[in-house]
Formats: C-alpha cells, sequence, structure tokens
C-alpha cells in the first residue's frame, strides 16, 4: 500500500518513469525525450534516388541538424496531419528530418496501411508513430544509424541545370 492507501499503484518517480516502467513508452518516445546525444541530428533528409525496380524512393543521408519548421509551410502542415506527435508544444520550434516530398510518399503509405489496420485503432496509432519517428524526427540519430550508401545521385538538378546538395537544401528549409 502506497502514501495514497492504494494497493499495487507505482506513486515512484516522474509520471514518464511510471509509464516506462509499465511499458507504456517506447524506445523512440524515450529517445525522443531523454537523451540528448545526437538530438537535433538527422539520419537523412529528403528524397534522392528511385528504386529501379519497384519506384520507390530513397531517403538522401544527410549527417546535420534537423531544419527547423516555418508554421506556414506546406511542410509544417503535413507533418501536422500525418504525424501530429511530432508537433513542438512551443510555438516556431517544430524541427523534421523530412521535406515535403517524404511528408507526401509517407502520408500515402500511412493511407494504404490503415485500411489494413482499421480494425485495431491502437495498432493503427503504433503503426503511424513508428514511421513518423523513423521517417521524421528530428533526433533521428539517437535511435536510428545509417549503414551503408546505396549508389545514386546526392544532388538535385534543375531545370536551370543548376544543382545542390541535399545538405543545402536542408539549410535552406531550415528557419530556426
Amino acid at each position: 500500500v502506497d502514501s495514497g492507501g492504494t494497493a499495487g499503484v507505482d506513486s515512484g518517480g516522474t509520471a514518464a518513469d511510471r509509464a516506462m516502467r509499465a511499458g507504456l513508452i517506447t524506445d523512440a518516445d524515450a529517445a525522443w525525450r531523454g537523451n540528448t546525444t545526437g538530438a537535433n541530428r538527422c539520419v537523412w533528409y529528403g528524397q534522392c534516388g528511385t528504386n529501379s525496380l519497384t519506384e520507390a524512393r530513397y531517403n538522401c543521408r544527410y549527417d546535420g541538424e534537423a531544419p527547423c519548421l516555418d508554421e506556414t509551410s506546406e511542410q509544417f502542415r503535413l507533418l501536422l496531419e500525418t504525424c501530429p506527435m511530432l508537433i513542438s508544444e512551443r510555438l516556431n520550434e517544430t524541427r523534421a528530418c523530412c521535406d515535403v516530398a517524404q511528408l507526401r510518399t509517407l502520408k500515402r503509405s500511412l493511407g494504404l496501411s490503415e485500411a489494413l489496420l482499421s480494425g485495431c485503432p491502437s495498432c493503427a496509432y503504433n503503426f503511424r508513430q513508428l514511421f513518423c519517428y523513423s521517417t521524421c524526427s528530428p533526433n533521428q540519430q539517437q535511435f536510428m544509424a545509417y549503414e551503408y550508401d546505396a549508389d545514386y545521385n546526392m544532388f538535385e538538378t534543375y531545370p536551370s541545370g543548376s544543382t545542390r546538395t541535399v545538405a543545402e537544401r536542408a539549410a535552406e528549409d531550415s528557419t530556426c
């Protein structure tokens, strides 16, 4: 019996500590809230290649700071619609390791999966959370590592013939 008179209730530690012990917080949640190594650091950003067999897009390797999103941008709106758990509680402090193209791909993919998971709302939420964190979390380096590079072009080419690196684009997308 704890000091509140309720038998079997663990009242020790913070609410997050109790939720962690009860198994209610995923490793991604723990990384998001606790570990500061790799905070605001991406593993990838943007899409820069296509699988010739499946036409699936590859994410571009990006070892840099997660760009801060402009809250009036399409990128912020798509993140809010697709991955609301990644929106910062503080005004103008939402960061993400995904661009508009990645968010469109993620939203389309999650839409397909939710039809299959419609009978289990918690399954659908957990599935969404897993892919939101792995695709867009601003703290990707806390729980993911980039293992190898596929053989594709890390530069974008524009109709004018100019190019820029993925890192340059991520830096331009950042507004914080």
